[in-house]
């Protein structure tokens, strides 16, 4: 995943390397490039993040393991929850992916 965000910072940052914790706004990143960057992020890993992540992830490490975390959490999520006539809403897979961002924005305001 780590090796995908960095191929993806590159391409859209115009850098020809980066680093694990590696800042995007320093490295030139803007809301612009952010939008490409999220979209790219939904397409893969079929979660919808806004922009304002990346201001909480800044780094390909950080982004990485709010990914991978938020992967988890909507797999059991989704292993829990009934769906209906048998097809899983992805209406509901995005309202868990906002819900769990707030909820790590809360929590991080409350350490």
């Amino acid at each position: 995943m780590e090796n995908l965000l960095a191929d993806w910072w590159r391409e859209l940052l115009g850098v020809d390397a980066v680093g694990l914790d590696d800042d995007f706004f320093d490295l030139g990143g803007h809301s612009l490039i952010a939008v490409r960057l999220v979209s790219k992020i939904k397409k893969a890993y079929k979660l919808d993040f806004g922009l304002s992540v990346l201001f909480e992830a800044r780094t390909i490490r950080k982004l990485a393991d709010l990914i991978r975390r938020t992967s988890a959490l909507l797999k059991q999520l989704k292993s829990r929850q009934p769906s209906r006539n048998g097809v899983q809403s992805s209406d509901s897979t995005e309202w868990h992916s906002r819900a769990f961002i707030s909820d790590l924005r809360t929590r991080r305001k409350c350490s």
